[in-house]
């Protein structure tokens, strides 16, 4: 054989394998890419409902404004002293309708330990017979404040434990995650949450509805911006236990519920619950 004609004929098998190599990488395992996402995005969406009402009450962010269901409407909020404490409740009652579509009931419990967002003040949240899209969530997610970055940002640690997702027919979803969120856009508008953006890195780890094990990483910052209950762009990598790395594009910046899924030269759009 030609000597030409020879590397031709390996260049072509070399990339008829890469292509097959790839194509062999979907496995076919979805659960656990929708599972993260929905409480990658109802988590977020707990911390920046938390966020909005503690600027609008003057007892927990030292500024006055009516503490009302902003980011759900209908929802009845109350905040009272216990000690050196304040506890915020979000009420959903038997069904309330908010910003991202989702009906939620039962109730939040925040108890915030010095001003919220001062250096080194704290709140930890947890559910009073908490359902979403009709999952029951069981979770302690506690924010730490932290020292101004270099850019002079505010931004937290958020921590979500031995968190439980339990749906009668889709089963039961866990989820652990350690994350940053730093404020990048409204700061200057603490009482309009609308021109709000935050960005988020971070860990998480879970198991999904079908038993499998997955770990995930963000390797492009999370955007969630105030009026939107989803995130609304940034990037993830998951890895399902004994199975391929996956990146989930989040997009652009558009308020929906979608997400990419790529697996060597697959992709799948899917729509989070």
């Amino acid at each position: 054989m030609h000597k030409s004609a020879y590397f031709l004929l390996s260049a072509l098998l070399l990339l008829s394998f890469s292509c097959n190599r790839d194509r062999t990488l979907w496995d076919g395992e979805y659960f656990s890419t929708l599972d993260n996402g929905f409480a990658e995005s109802e988590f977020s969406a707990i911390q920046q409902m938390i966020e909005v009402e503690a600027r609008a009450d003057s007892a927990v962010y030292g500024k006055t404004g009516a503490v009302t269901g902003l980011f759900c409407p209908d929802a009845v909020v109350t905040v009272t002293a216990n000690g050196s404490n304040v506890v915020m409740r979000i009420d959903f009652s038997s069904g309330t309708n908010c910003l991202d579509g989702r009906l939620r009931t039962g109730a939040l419990i925040a108890t915030f330990n010095g001003f919220w967002k001062n250096e080194n003040s704290t709140v930890t949240i947890v559910p009073e017979s908490y359902t979403v899209a009709g999952y029951s969530f069981f979770f302690t997610q506690t924010i730490l404040v932290n020292p101004r970055n270099t850019a002079g940002q505010i931004n937290w640690t958020t921590r979500v434990v031995d968190a439980e997702l339990l749906h009668p027919q889709n089963g039961q979803i866990s989820w652990d995650s350690e994350r940053t969120t730093t404020w990048v856009e409204g700061e200057d508008t603490p009482l309009v949450f609308q021109d709000d953006a935050f960005e988020v890195t971070g860990t998480a780890n879970g198991i999904s509805r079908t038993n499998r094990g997955f770990d995930v990483t963000i390797t492009n910052p999370l955007r969630i911006i105030g009026d939107c209950g989803y995130v609304v762009a940034g990037a993830i990598e998951l890895t399902p236990q004994q199975l391929a790395t996956r990146t989930i594009d989040y997009g652009q910046g558009a308020c929906d519920n979608r997400i990419l899924l790529t697996v060597g030269n697959f992709q799948q759009e899917y729509f989070l619950p």
